[in-house]
């Protein structure tokens, strides 16, 4: 996976540093963002190739950053994997 860029979009600090250590061993571009609006920000400036996607994050919910990339042409194709720290369902509401 070397030269492939993963961006790693959670509002929570640790699960970002677990997350990123956990890929570290691919030897790919790792990148980070806070919040849904930052994740914007990051995937139009850097076009990864993977982005991580956090459910619940501020600003934006991953739900929304997901209708929002693909509504937007350029990155409509781009992958994407939903990820969720939440324990059931009810913790999404």
């Amino acid at each position: 996976m070397q030269n492939k860029t993963i961006l790693i979009a959670d509002d929570n600090t640790f699960i970002r540093r677990l997350v990123s250590v956990a890929l570290q061993p691919l030897g790919c571009t790792l990148i980070e963002a806070v919040d849904g609006e930052d994740t914007l920000r990051v995937i139009e400036a850097q076009r990864p190739d993977l982005v991580l996607l956090d459910l619940v994050m501020p600003k934006l919910s991953g739900f929304e950053v997901l209708e929002i990339i693909r509504a937007t042409p350029k990155t409509a194709d781009l992958t994407v994997i939903m990820l969720t720290t939440a324990a059931a369902a009810s913790d999404l509401a």
